[in-house]
């Protein structure tokens, strides 16, 4: 049967032509009325709640302990818990190494009463307090045990601090 262009628009149009079992593959729709029926068994519009079947997400926490001045990869800071033990420098990667230049998170703990130095790529930035520091500049730790600082690669320019504990200040360059 060949049907032109309108006369399959108008059997399309048409209310409670359809019946049985329909399948449709690659749908896309702004709404869905759905008065009756199952879905996964489960009754549409019953009165009594069904049980859920829900996935627990579990993962690990990445430590990495640092014992000296190093160069943060992309894959260290995706995540990790960077615990410093001793008067160190750490550079985070330049930011342009992560998919989309986006989506890098590192906390860096300090576990001695050592001053430590978290390093911006010289492309990068990092913004400490709502400052934008320059770029290349490093964030100075405030020379206590438990110091730490969260930082999220949230902008193709760098990094910003969205957590802290002690006093943080731009070391410069």
């Amino acid at each position: 049967m060949n049907w032109s262009w309108n006369t399959l628009k108008q059997f399309l149009a048409r209310k409670n032509i359809w019946t049985g079992t329909q399948t449709v593959s690659d749908l896309v729709a702004t709404t869905a009325d759905i008065n009756a029926g199952t879905i996964d068994s489960v009754i549409i519009g019953g009165t009594t709640p069904a049980a859920g079947t829900f996935n627990v997400l579990q993962g690990e926490l990445n430590i990495i302990p640092l014992t000296e001045s190093t160069v943060l990869t992309a894959a260290q800071c995706k995540g990790s818990v960077v615990v410093v033990t001793g008067a160190y420098t750490m550079t985070l990667p330049i930011v342009t190494g992560f998919e989309g230049s986006i989506g890098g998170s590192v906390v860096v703990y300090s576990s001695g009463a050592d001053t430590i130095h978290v390093d911006a790529n010289a492309s990068d930035r990092i913004v400490l307090d709502g400052t934008a520091l320059d770029d290349g500049d490093k964030i100075t730790s405030p020379g206590t045990a438990g110091a730490y600082v969260y930082l999220v690669n949230d902008t193709a320019a760098g990094w910003r601090v969205m957590g802290r504990y002690g006093v943080w200040t731009d070391g410069g360059t």
